[in-house]
């Protein structure tokens, strides 16, 4: 089993724990240590599933252990150090057989997703 790059998996722990208390759904890309190209980032990449733009506005500026960056709209600094890569999308989920709804990235989002990262990873 493959293990977290340390600062992405705080970041995505901490993510987690505020994307819930906020009661909003999310998912994230999964990165871990061997699947890491030699110049990429250190962001944690997340999706987050809300109904309008204003509330993702609102999601960043509320997420505990997080500063909304003042230049780069879809980037947030964590307090202790690493950031998250943030993309907004309208809420999609699938069914699983057990009934169970899981949220999912769709196709664009995913494809968008990566290229903001790979923007990042050439711009850093």
């Amino acid at each position: 089993m493959s293990k977290l790059e340390p600062a992405v998996e705080e970041v995505l722990l901490a993510l987690e724990r505020g994307l819930k208390a906020l009661e909003v759904p999310f998912c994230h890309r999964r990165r871990t240590l061997d699947e890491r190209p030699a110049q990429a980032t250190l962001d944690a990449d997340a999706v987050v599933f809300v109904g309008d733009l204003g509330t993702f506005e609102r999601v960043k500026k509320e997420l505990a252990g997080f500063v909304p960056d003042e230049k780069k709209s879809y980037r947030l600094h964590h307090v202790k150090g690493g950031r998250a890569t943030s993309c907004p999308t309208a809420s999609s989920s699938l069914q699983t057989d057990t009934g169970d709804e899981l949220p999912v990235v769709t196709v664009p989002m995913d494809v968008l997703l990566k290229l903001v990262t790979y923007t990042l990873v050439l711009t850093h």
